[in-house]
């Protein structure tokens, strides 16, 4: 099992148990995972390119900071100008990343989805339109990642049945890849995701508490005369 298979099959898990406590603890894991990645990013030998070396102990804390973003967000989403803090300090950030370091560029992306988020619970109009399209990869985007490894090793075995070289045919590589991701992607989504969702639902709907029937109906208003 690849690393990110791994971390993203633990993300429902962490959710999940997040949802338990009060808000307070989500405000305090967001204060920790930074310095956390910060101690990984200097013991990893400034980096945090962890594909092929416990890249778990990185992606724990990141899946945290997402998570914890979504709990304490609407707690500050009416204050606008920390909306455009955050959006604009969080681009600013992902600029930096790219051209320094790349811890950077993980705090910047957490900033400009913080800023989007609160723009979303707000009831703001949304950052970038409706767009369809943007929409339907949000939905598609666990199970996009989820396919991506397969994809890969599908493309490696056909690029070496063939007696290709990925690195000479690298548009040609990228682009079956991305197919075969958007095509598995689908796929899981359509035959797992959405039915294990339905008995989520289903299986949550049975431990909540019966609600009371309402009260019948008379003819007319009941009245003291």
């Amino acid at each position: 099992m690849s690393t990110e298979w791994a971390g993203y099959l633990l993300f429902p898990l962490f959710a999940l148990l997040l949802t338990y406590w009060d808000r307070g603890v989500s405000l305090q894991l967001a204060i920790v995972v930074f310095p956390v990645m910060g101690l990984i990013y200097y013991f990893a030998g400034e980096t945090l390119n962890l594909a092929f070396a416990a890249g778990l102990w990185r992606l724990i804390p990141e899946f945290l900071a997402g998570m914890v973003m979504v709990r304490i967000a609407s707690a500050a989403a009416d204050y606008d100008v920390w909306r455009r803090v955050f959006i604009g300090g969080g681009a600013a950030l992902i600029l930096l990343g790219a051209l320094t370091v790349d811890v950077a560029t993980v705090l910047g992306l957490w900033m400009l989805l913080f800023g989007l988020y609160m723009q979303y619970d707000a009831q703001r109009p949304p950052a970038f339109g409706r767009r369809p399209a943007l929409h339907f990869l949000g939905l598609l985007s666990y199970c996009f990642y989820m396919s991506f490894a397969i994809a890969e090793l599908l493309t490696v075995q056909l690029f070496r049945h063939l007696g290709w070289q990925p690195t000479d045919e690298k548009a040609l590589f990228a682009l079956i890849m991305t197919g075969l991701t958007f095509i598995l992607a689908i796929l899981l989504r359509g035959f797992v995701e959405q039915p294990a969702r339905r008995a989520a639902n289903r299986w949550l709907a049975e431990d909540a508490p019966a609600q009371a029937p309402p009260p019948p109906a008379t003819e007319k208003p009941q009245s003291l005369f």
